[in-house]
């Protein structure tokens, strides 16, 4: 009888063997599950840096809106990012383009583009204070960066303020005469108690030069506190995050065992059935392909014996009904009185003879058995 179970095939091509991998499917879940933590973790470090540049906004904030500002785009500053700062962009000829705020547009003057100290420290300001014996003085210096090499630092002018900020000395500032305090304060970053300020130079996508200047939060002690203590709380609400996604893996990693032991499962119930064919051969893991392969030699081989049971327990009992028939078949004849004296002997030989065979046959069963 020909084998009922259809084994694996032999040959299987590496892209099937690792489709059918029980080792790739976890890795594959394993991986999804690591890429899954890292957006999420990855969620939480922007929303910990959109927090940072919400509360402390800055020329870099500023910057990342640089396409819209190369487009004149300037609504695209009006977000949630920058409404705690002002804004006041000129055209190269101090014309003034955009303010943030009625406030703004009031205290910042294109006559003070060349008090504020540039972003891209291109051109800045440092300012001194001396005790002198007329005073307090202030010296100021315009400074700038080498071109050769970016790290030495030039004075390009400088001047001399007494202390009711009027220029004593110096070429810096000498057609101003004196300087106000809030121009003084320009000088020195400062916008207001509260707020810096500094300004970038651009050009548009039409080659036209814009000067953008901006005035922003400073950062306080307690404010910086409590934007450290929101930033704390954010791992905690990614927490839920983190746990359904662990679950979700724990579950697939799970369904990938149970999908493994189904082939076998199905060649087992089709054995216990008596079925004669189960196609489950090419569900096989890879790695379970050795295990499968050994149980469906174990079915043939027990099947094999079976058959061979029921055809030796036929042929016995086949042989067994012969010298059975024959003793029941004198023994009836000597009941009805219809043997031969001169024949009874031969009857109890024959009698005899056929007696022993059964034993025989019957002896041959329990060995068997």
């Amino acid at each position: 009888m020909a084998s009922e179970f259809e084994h694996t095939p032999s040959s299987r091509s590496p892209l099937h063997r690792l489709r059918k991998s029980i080792a790739v499917r976890c890795l594959a879940g394993l991986v999804v599950y690591a890429a899954l933590l890292a957006l999420v973790l990855w969620g939480i470090n922007r929303a910990s840096e959109n927090l940072f540049d919400s509360a402390f906004p800055s020329m870099e904030t500023v910057l990342t809106y640089a396409d819209d500002l190369e487009h004149d785009r300037f609504d695209a500053l009006q977000t949630q990012a920058l409404e705690h700062c002002r804004i006041v962009i000129f055209d190269g000829d101090g014309t003034r383009l955009y303010a943030s705020s009625a406030r703004a547009a009031e205290k910042i003057h294109a006559s003070d583009l060349d008090l504020i100290s540039e972003y891209n420290e291109q051109s800045f300001y440092e300012v001194f204070q001396e005790s002198t014996v007329d005073g307090l003085h202030y010296r100021i210096v315009q400074c700038t960066y080498s071109l050769e090499d970016g790290f030495t630092k030039r004075i390009t002018a400088w001047c001399e303020l007494d202390e009711n900020l009027t220029v004593v000395a110096g070429d810096l500032f000498a057609d101003r005469g004196a300087l106000t305090q809030r121009e003084f304060d320009f000088l020195q970053g400062v916008y207001s108690a509260q707020m810096s300020v500094e300004r970038v130079s651009y050009q548009t996508v039409d080659g036209e030069e814009r000067i953008l200047v901006l005035a922003a939060p400073l950062v306080s002690d307690i404010r910086y506190q409590q934007v450290i203590d929101e930033a704390n709380r954010l791992p905690l609400l990614a927490t839920p995050a983190a746990l359904v996604i662990t679950i979700g893996c724990a579950w697939y990693l799970v369904g990938v065992a149970k999908r493994a032991t189904r082939p076998l499962d199905r060649a087992i119930n089709a054995y216990r059935r008596g079925d004669e064919q189960v196609d489950a051969a090419t569900d096989v893991p890879t790695e379970l392909v050795p295990i499968y392969d050994n149980f469906t030699d174990l079915m043939d081989e027990l099947r094999e014996a079976r058959e061979d049971s029921q055809r030796i327990i036929a042929n016995i009992s086949h042989d067994l009904k012969t010298p059975l028939t024959v003793i029941y078949g004198y023994a009836q004849a000597f009941r009805d009185g219809r043997v031969p004296p001169e024949k009874e002997q031969d009857y109890h030989r024959f009698i005899g003879e056929k007696a022993l065979a059964a034993s025989e046959l019957i002896d041959t069963l329990f060995a068997y058995a």
